[in-house]
């Protein structure tokens, strides 16, 4: 609890700094340092705060929890529940299940006078007794060093300082003042990567007090392994008519697996993926665990991704958790000196294909200079045209289209994946559920075969409109189908396929087709086509 005082003291400190020193900056320049700061600072603390008013109760609103006295999950549970609570001098939080088979947890509310904790049916029929009680152990961390309040303070900081950014940008006409909006713009990044960074320990710390409560960091790292790498076998949900039964029931991992939501336990994004366990005794395999964390370990993506995450990657909670065992004399259940480094071969053809658009934008910017009979209108079209070829060439390359068959386990083993080099697959198995647990409106889903399970991406052109029109029309009827998927499996921080089409294997031929990459191919190519026709035309 000190040690989260002193982070979060220093967070504050640093972002307040920043706040000062950016905004004396901004409207000593602007010449109304005496009335825009604090109108600035207000604002966006009123929006922060009304942030922080609402959000319980729009979360109650939106999802379907059912609130149950802690004796739903066993009477073992219910005695163990009230005793923490009463040795971390909090009051007993609400304690809700949603009826849904994706395994996780979070923690919301106001304060500790009105926490909630929430767990899903999967979680519960996932992990076995004693990971249950990590994992709310984890959620009555956050609620007993009050993190979620500080982080609402540090949020409105950052709004501070996105405020001052804006204003500064607007207001400034003249070349002299450009360094004042560079300034502000990199202060605010600066405080957006200070908040993650503060986000990230949070999720330490409260791992840290799950150690404490259940005097070793095993369940809680088994749990974690379980939830965000899915070493646990699924099957079907159980009705509702007969949930209460099977609570009682003792048996791990009999919940259709979904993905962890962005408040979850072991959340560093909004995707999660997973393989299927391989001891006999039902608990995760740790030779799997070495096989799948490697990525999170060794691709330099992953340190990338975790910068810009709200939460650590879970191979290093592991690892923290572990680390924490010698305190009670715990066994290590996991060895990472057994995992094998693995360095990532295609970093230089990832920063080329990131370059790509740029890349042409300058060749077209040199060929104008270089070209004494171009001018005028060809400054801005070859430049265009190079950015726009440019991205057509890297659409290609990110996009590859000899897929081979292949299975979750296989997939999630390799460390040479990322975001912009992908493996093209082919998938075959069930549509157990949406990515988006309880939203009528999602359009991804959870994908499982013999070995596991993975998030799979439906995307399409002008997103918003369409993707939300098949979840709304279409994705509900695909739950619980067999099919067979062609994507490309691609990983930035978490693992996930990108769809191009999903043939049901029920007899009926039916298909379903993203169209982004040809569209967003096709645009490319047709736009550099037509600025070149335009540069003709006019010139």
């Amino acid at each position: 609890m000190s040690r989260l005082r002193a982070y979060s003291m220093l967070v504050i400190v640093a972002l307040l700094a920043l706040v000062y020193a950016v905004g004396v900056l901004v409207f000593t320049h602007l010449e109304l340092a005496h009335i825009a700061l604090a109108g600035s600072a207000l604002f966006a603390l009123f929006i922060v705060g009304l942030q922080y008013l609402i959000a319980p109760y729009l979360i109650d609103w939106i999802l379907k929890v059912r609130w149950s006295p802690p004796e739903a999950i066993s009477q073992e549970f219910a005695e163990w529940y009230r005793q923490v609570c009463q040795q971390l001098r909090i009051t007993e939080p609400r304690l809700g299940i949603i009826e849904d088979g994706m395994p996780n947890a979070f923690t919301y509310g106001h304060g500790p006078w009105n926490g909630r904790i929430v767990i899903t049916r999967g979680l519960l029929h996932t992990l076995d007794p004693e990971e249950v009680k990590a994992v709310v152990a984890h959620e009555l961390g956050h609620i007993r060093h009050l993190d979620f309040i500080v982080m609402t303070l540090v949020q409105a900081l950052v709004l501070v300082l996105w405020t001052l950014y804006l204003m500064a940008r607007h207001r400034e006409r003249s070349s002299s003042g450009l360094y004042v909006v560079v300034a502000a713009y990199v202060g605010y990044w600066l405080s957006y990567i200070i908040s993650l960074l503060f986000s990230r320990v949070r999720e330490y710390m409260a791992d840290y007090a799950s150690a404490q409560i259940m005097r070793s960091g095993n369940p809680l790292s088994r749990a974690l392994v379980k939830i965000a790498y899915g070493l646990a076998h699924t099957a079907a949900l159980p009705s509702e008519e007969t949930a209460a039964q099977d609570q009682q029931a003792k048996q791990p991992a009999t919940a259709t697996v979904r993905a962890v939501g962005a408040m979850g336990i072991a959340s560093s994004g909004s995707i999660r993926a997973a393989v299927a366990w391989q001891s006999p005794e039902g608990q995760p395999d740790p030779q799997q665990f070495v096989r799948v964390a490697r990525w999170d370990l060794y691709n330099p993506w992953a340190k990338i991704a975790e910068l810009v995450s709200t939460h650590p990657l879970v191979a290093h909670r592991v690892k923290a958790l572990q680390a924490h065992n010698r305190l009670w004399n715990a066994p290590n259940e996991y060895d990472f000196t057994q995992i094998t480094p693995e360095k990532y071969q295609k970093l230089g053809r990832d920063l080329m294909l990131f370059a790509l658009p740029w890349l042409g934008a300058l060749f077209g910017l040199g060929l104008t200079a270089a070209t004494p009979t171009l001018g005028g209108l060809w400054w801005f079209l070859l430049p265009a045209v190079g950015w726009l070829m440019g991205e057509f060439l890297r659409l290609l390359m990110v996009y590859p289209t000899t897929y081979q068959p292949a299975k979750v386990i296989d997939m999630l083993g390799q460390v040479q994946v990322s975001h912009l080099s992908p493996q093209p697959v082919v998938l075959e198995g069930e549509l157990t559920g949406r990515l988006e647990a309880g939203f009528f409106w999602a359009n991804d889903f959870i994908l499982q075969d013999e070995t596991g399970f993975v998030a799979v991406i439906y995307r399409q052109p002008f997103g918003v409109l369409f993707e939300t029109l098949f979840g709304m029309l279409s994705a509900a009827a695909l739950i619980g189908k067999r099919v067979r998927i062609y994507g490309w499996y691609r990983r930035f921080a978490t693992p996930f396929v990108e769809i191009d089409r999903i043939e049901l294997l029920d007899g009926s031929g039916k298909v379903f087709r993203c169209y982004l990459r040809p569209f967003a191919i096709g645009l490319s190519l047709i736009g550099a086509m037509g600025l070149l026709m335009l540069g003709f035309i006019v010139g």
